[in-house]
């Protein structure tokens, strides 16, 4: 049975416990699971508890406990704050997963933006269209090198904005301390998605893992 009852800290919560959480998935536990209970054909927009499930969405998003990115799959991911020292190691290792094969101008926003901590993709010029950036930019948040978001300008339009880890954890007052290594940081998170794979008969992969279980699907297909 559809639930609407569920507030922002239940699902918080959740999240705790889990760790991470899709904003939807067929198998994996994901925030439109815990409204609807049951997995949904299609897009979740197009749901009669859409709106809820959005409104619900944003409050989660606003949440200081929880930080939402394209993480597990390429998806709309939430990740606890237990786990963020684990995400900003990986994010700032800059390893071959990472910068390889980056396009010079993929290459030439990462610079801009490390150089400026913050970057809203309507303050870039030159001859490159808005698309074009916005393709830019989300390689860059696929791959973990900044973090992104939506923000509002002065005439109530929406804008991307991405920024460095670092300037990330200034802006929301997160104290960056001792972080684990990248690897122990990957361990963790790969020990969780796999034990949640398990348990909920889901195939959520990370990124830096995306050829490596293609191949062994492949094998195993």
């Amino acid at each position: 049975k559809a639930s609407s009852a569920i507030g922002v800290e239940d699902v918080v919560d959740y999240l705790g416990r889990l760790g991470v959480l899709l904003e939807t998935d067929r198998a994996f536990p994901s925030l439109t699971g815990i409204m609807v209970r049951e997995p949904i054909k299609g897009s979740w927009l197009a749901h009669p508890m859409a709106n809820e499930i959005y409104m619900l969405s944003q409050r989660l998003i606003r949440h200081p406990d929880t930080i939402s990115l394209k993480l597990l799959s390429g998806k709309t991911t939430y990740v606890h704050r237990r786990l963020w020292p684990e995400l900003i190691a990986i994010g700032t290792a800059q390893e071959p997963w990472q910068l390889d094969a980056l396009s010079t101008s993929a290459k030439s926003m990462l610079e801009k933006v490390e150089e400026r901590g913050s970057l809203r993709m309507d303050e870039m010029k030159g001859t490159r269209t808005a698309k074009e950036r916005g393709a830019d930019a989300r390689i860059l948040e696929l791959r973990l090198l900044v973090f992104g978001d939506e923000v509002h300008t002065a005439s109530g339009a929406h804008v991307r904005r991405i920024e460095t880890w670092e300037h990330w954890a200034w802006r929301t007052g997160f104290r960056i301390q001792v972080l684990p290594t990248p690897e122990r940081a990957k361990e963790e998170f790969h020990r969780i998605v796999e034990d949640l794979n398990e348990e909920f008969g889901a195939a959520a992969t990370l990124p830096w893992r995306h050829k490596k279980v293609s191949k062994r699907a492949r094998v195993k297909a």
